[in-house]
């Protein structure tokens, strides 16, 4: 049988090598992209580590047109623990994936953050979401 190490070396080779797939499961299973709870404990580290490369690789898929991963974007920012909270930047990715896929964003998850934004930080957004959906959604 396979040791968690060995698929957690898999999984972050796939990922590096830009594999859409592999980039989603290590952003989802922390646990397998680090090789296990103890490594996690033996080199608390290795977290920062993670967080950095999993925001890149939401960032990647993203931009190749992932609706996944921009849903997770828009969660990571609202939620503040893989990167900084930012709800700005939250509605912003929220806004383009409902562009690129109308229904898929809860309407009262986008009021909940428009609640909590200026009028400035809302327009931010907008022009935000604009970069964003031209990114990942016009050329895919």
């Amino acid at each position: 049988m396979e040791s968690l190490a060995a698929k957690s070396d898999w999984l972050r080779r796939g990922a590096e090598q830009g594999h859409l797939g592999a980039q989603l499961v290590f952003v989802a299973d922390p646990e397998q992209a680090l090789g296990g709870l103890q490594e996690i404990f033996k080199n608390p580290d290795v977290v920062i580590e993670y967080k950095r490369q999993a925001m890149e690789y939401l960032e990647s898929a993203a931009d190749r047109g992932s609706m996944d991963a921009l849903l997770r974007l828009g969660n990571a920012h609202q939620v503040g623990v893989m990167t900084e909270q930012d709800n700005t930047t939250s509605y912003a990715y929220y806004l383009a994936a409902e562009r690129a896929a109308p229904g898929t964003v809860s309407s009262n998850r986008q009021q909940w953050l428009r609640d909590r934004l200026s009028v400035e930080q809302i327009r931010e957004s907008k022009v935000k979401a604009e970069e964003i959906y031209d990114e990942c959604c016009t050329t895919h």
